[in-house]
């Protein structure tokens, strides 16, 4: 599940239909912990009450279609990167979650 972002409109419109989407290609595997496996992505939104309300949604998504059978977030680190979108911001967040595996 990659999703490769290569032209400056794609990415404005896909903020601008959805004000977050999913922008790390290395979604992985990353250790195990216990009997569970443990993978981490990222997830990208506007920082502002819009890119807010998507956010919550598209993370759970995301993570639900990456453990189908139910994960557990043992980490969230938000604005990890901040940059600058024309008037507004974007907010990257990394997530890891924990699946049985």
């Amino acid at each position: 599940m990659k999703m490769i972002c290569k032209s400056a409109p794609f990415v404005f419109a896909a903020l601008t239909l959805s004000g977050c989407m999913m922008t790390d290609g290395s979604t992985h595997l990353v250790g195990t912990q216990g009997g569970n496996n443990v993978y981490e992505f990222s997830v990208t939104n506007y920082a502002d009450p819009v890119g807010a309300k998507s956010y919550v949604p598209q993370r759970d998504n995301f993570a639900s279609r990456l453990c189908p059978q139910g994960y557990r977030i043992i980490d969230e680190r938000k604005g990890v990167k901040i940059t600058q979108a024309g008037v507004r911001q974007l907010s990257e967040n990394v997530i890891r979650i924990s699946c049985p595996a």
